[in-house]
C-alpha cells in the first residue's frame, strides 16, 4: 500500500512502490530544481530548506510560497500571489485551489479527485 495516496494493489511490492512513487503517485512530485521526488504538500518547505538549489528561492511574505528570489517583487505585486493559506496545485493539467496546511492538502485532493 502506498503511504502517500493510500493506493492498494498487488503490484505495489518493494520495486513496484518505487516505480509508483516515481511515476504514478498523485501525492508526490519531482522537484524541477533538483529532480528529487517530494510530497506535494511539502514542496514549498523542500524548495526553501532542503533542495540543493534552495539558495535561488525566497519565501513570499504575502502567500508563503517558495518563489525564485529574482522575481519575488514581481510575484508579490502580481495576480499569481495568493493570500496566505491558499495554494494552487497543478495536477494532470487541472488547477486546484486548496489549503496549504500539510495533511489538509492531501485530504482536500482526495475529496476532489
Amino acid at each position: 500500500m502506498c503511504i502517500f495516496c493510500g493506493k492498494k494493489d498487488e503490484s505495489l511490492t518493494e520495486d513496484g512502490l518505487d516505480l509508483h512513487y516515481w511515476k504514478q503517485c498523485l501525492m508526490l512530485q519531482r522537484c524541477d530544481e533538483c529532480r528529487q521526488v517530494v510530497e506535494i504538500a511539502s514542496l514549498t518547505e523542500h524548495l526553501l530548506r532542503e533542495c540543493e538549489n534552495r539558495s535561488k528561492f525566497s519565501q513570499c511574505p504575502r502567500c508563503s510560497e517558495a518563489v525564485l528570489t529574482e522575481v519575488l517583487t514581481c510575484h508579490v505585486q502580481g495576480s499569481n500571489c495568493n493570500r496566505k493559506s491558499i495554494s494552487v496545485l497543478h495536477l494532470n493539467g487541472k488547477s486546484f485551489k486548496c489549503f496549504r496546511q500539510g495533511f489538509f492538502v492531501i485530504s482536500y485532493l482526495f475529496c476532489i479527485l
